[in-house]
């Protein structure tokens, strides 16, 4: 099943709305999310947070293609969810991220106040990038509803068509209410640009669920002969946004 296939032209397949800068972090604007670490010359490094994508897998999978038996088999008791999300660095001058984590924390709106099993991390992508890797853009879901990237070719793909993972980048947290991934940069410019991530979400059916994201950042920055400093900030970002609705 292929959900982000190239789209028809003029058609937009996704867009990232990032809010704006703000001087209080803990002010949100927009249906994005953006904080920044200052340094002792007032250096604004900023990280923004996408307005997560979702797609119902069920409701969207093909009649004419078999779901597996193990997902068959959930469909009356559990809904899944993919989950597509974007962050961005943005380091300022002589500055760079040497390190982030985005936790994404996973819960239930249930008014009745009934016990239900928890929402969780079917599956996540990328879990460990210790090279960079370049895969096709158009986003390939497996039967047994696992994340299925191909590797593209150097020469044939365009840019826009492709998306780099750089090292580090770690997953964890599959299969439970918690998943995050962990960025380290090993290169001299730090981490800078947008960076994709996919979570593939199992809520219990009639229950809604949200997810709040806290990212936290590193930043060393060089002034002249002054030696590298380190400014950090464990909650960056702390937003929660409504994800999947109850159905």
């Amino acid at each position: 099943m292929n959900l982000y296939a190239a789209p028809p032209t003029g058609d937009v397949l996704f867009e990232v709305a990032y809010g704006p800068a703000d001087e209080d972090i803990q002010r949100y604007k927009g249906p994005g999310d953006t904080g920044a670490i200052r340094t002792l010359r007032g250096r604004r490094n900023r990280v923004l947070l996408g307005l997560p994508q979702t797609a119902d897998l069920c409701g969207a999978w093909p009649m004419n293609e078999a779901l597996a038996p193990e997902i068959a088999a959930f469909q009356d008791k559990w809904d899944f969810y993919n989950v597509r999300l974007a962050c961005s660095f943005e380091p300022d001058r002589n500055c760079r991220f040497v390190w982030a984590r985005i936790t994404a924390s996973l819960n239930l709106e249930d008014p009745t106040g009934l016990a239900v099993e928890p929402v969780v991390a079917f599956d996540l992508f990328p879990r460990d990038v210790t090279q960079t890797r370049t895969y096709k853009r158009a986003l390939s879901i497996t039967s047994s509803f696992k994340f299925a990237f191909a590797e593209a070719s150097v020469r044939a793909d365009r840019e826009d068509e492709v998306i780099r993972y750089e090292p580090e980048i770690v997953g964890s947290g599959l299969l439970t209410d918690t998943p995050a991934w962990t960025f380290n940069s090993p290169l001299s410019r730090g981490l800078i640009g947008n960076k994709e991530l996919y979570l593939l979400i199992k809520k219990p059916k009639q229950r809604t669920a949200k997810v709040t994201f806290t990212v936290g950042a590193d930043v060393k920055t060089t002034l002249g002969p002054i030696p590298m400093r380190r400014y950090a900030d464990d909650a960056l970002l702390n937003r929660a946004y409504p994800l999947l609705p109850g159905r």
